[in-house]
């Protein structure tokens, strides 16, 4: 890579590589009989720096999110992790990289490691779950009607619908529960 130098008289590789990767170049020798001949070699250049996460952004989202990470020795990348679930990720640079919030990813730090270690942010990326219907009741009314509604990630909850028409009004209980009025054109 540029930044490296063979001298192949003396054999020695010199100087300050400017990128990682694993590298191929050739060595001319001279064999018993004095034939010149070539002998292939690879060079793996690695960071030896810890990856640094210092920030990212979006702070939160959802699964399928496109997050960029931000921080330092990013460059031979090996895995990206949001709460310890690994994803799919993108170098952009050495201080930059685009991952993707995984299916099962939890709240927590995000990790990047590189072949000298793993980096982890200080601050925690936060997974957003969507709300998920298990049940209501009753499962028929007139308008006005209450209806209490059960299942998970309603904290938040922005609005209820009946049929795409939004609720005349509701509150949110709990987690797991909201009441919601049946609207008129529901």
């Amino acid at each position: 890579p540029a930044g490296l130098a063979l001298a192949p008289s003396a054999g020695v590789l010199s100087g300050a590589p400017g990128r990682v990767g694993s590298f191929g170049f050739s060595v001319p020798a001279a064999d018993a009989q004095g034939r010149l001949v070539r002998k292939p070699f690879t060079v793996e250049i690695v960071d030896p720096t810890v990856p640094a996460v210092t920030s990212f952004s979006p702070t939160g989202g959802g699964v399928g999110s496109a997050v960029t990470v931000t921080g330092t020795s990013f460059l031979g990348a090996t895995a990206v992790a949001f709460g310890g679930v690994l994803t799919t990720f993108t170098v952009q640079s050495a201080t930059s990289i685009q991952a993707t919030v995984p299916a099962a990813a939890k709240t927590g730090a995000i990790n990047v490691t590189n072949a000298s270690g793993t980096g982890r942010s200080a601050a925690s990326f936060t997974v957003f779950v969507p709300p998920a219907i298990s049940s209501f009741s009753p499962l028929s009314g007139p308008v006005g009607a209450s209806v209490t509604v059960a299942g998970t990630a309603f904290t938040g909850a922005t609005t209820v619908r009946f049929n795409g028409v939004a609720a005349a009004s509701f509150t949110v209980n709990s987690a797991s529960q909201i009441t919601a009025t049946v609207p008129a054109a529901a």
